[in-house]
């Protein structure tokens, strides 16, 4: 048998002799087989009989190497700030605590589960709430919703790029302007630690000003409004493209109108406003 291999997967002990005729298939069910084979490559077939298929080995994540260096040399950062017993800087001090701490123990983490569903590393799951569903993207969620949009806006807007699919990937495009703000913590670093002192009781201090603590604030929120506005966009555009597909579903509906129920709609359950639509026809 061809591809047996792949049947070997099943485990199968019976002896296939003890079916009697059902085992047999009928002539006109050989032939569709003959002619409609399932369209799979050599390479697919290898894989289906090796089994354990790993995602891995198929796709990757191709921000992982500048997130890794952002998150890398942001816990530095924060490790740094948390020796920090007092800023003569005031509150903003600790501000600037805060925001590395959102970085490096949410907002980078958060990116990088996204960033693995959508690199088709992983598959998303959705939360479960009190009273709905929230969805979120992955690979191929995220390809079929976005090739089934870009039919829908070629019709109503004639739109003819690739942004329907593509706007659920924008967090795979930033590669630079990630490594510009690990650039940027890198040289804060810097900043921080030539501005540490010991006071009298050995406590470690830091005597950048108030106005100095907040550029550094600024530049820390910079990295985490990076991350999380192109991965709150991605989730968005996902979303909002599952809405208009399913708007659009309905509409669909509506428009197609057998003769039995346009007697019913037109007699009995149809708006006036739904009636005339349908009697234009445009």
């Amino acid at each position: 048998m061809e591809n047996a291999n792949v049947f070997t997967r099943l485990s199968f002990n019976f002896d296939p002799a003890r079916f009697g005729a059902s085992n047999y298939l009928p002539n006109t069910t050989i032939n569709f087989l003959d002619h409609n084979p399932v369209n799979m490559k050599d390479w697919q077939k290898t894989a289906l009989a090796n089994g354990s298929v790993i995602k891995s080995e198929y796709y990757r994540d191709p921000t992982i190497n500048v997130v890794t260096s952002l998150l890398s040399n942001a816990n530095t950062y924060l490790i740094g700030l948390n020796t920090i017993t007092s800023f003569d800087g005031g509150a903003t001090g600790q501000q600037l605590v805060n925001v590395a701490s959102q970085l490096v123990n949410n907002t980078i983490v958060m990116f990088k589960k996204h960033t693995s569903n959508i690199s088709g590393l992983t598959t998303a799951t959705p939360v479960f709430g009190a009273s709905a569903t929230s969805e979120f993207p992955d690979y191929d969620t995220a390809t079929g919703i976005g090739q089934e949009l870009l039919l829908i806006l070629n019709t109503t807007d004639q739109l003819a790029n690739a942004v329907p699919l593509l706007g659920n990937f924008t967090s795979l495009f930033i590669n630079d302007d990630i490594s510009a703000n690990t650039l940027n913590i890198v040289s804060d670093i810097i900043t921080v630690q030539n501005s540490l002192y010991l006071d009298a009781n050995s406590n470690v201090c830091c005597n950048l000003s108030t106005g100095a603590l907040t550029t550094l604030v600024s530049r820390a929120e910079s990295a985490n409004n990076l991350l999380s506005s192109r991965r709150t966009h991605d989730v968005n555009f996902y979303r909002n493209s599952l809405s208009i597909i399913s708007d659009y579903r309905k509409i669909d509906r509506l428009g197609r109108v057998g003769n039995t129920q346009n007697y019913l709609i037109t007699n009995y359950i149809g708006t006036d406003n739904y009636i005339e639509k349908l009697q234009a026809n445009t």
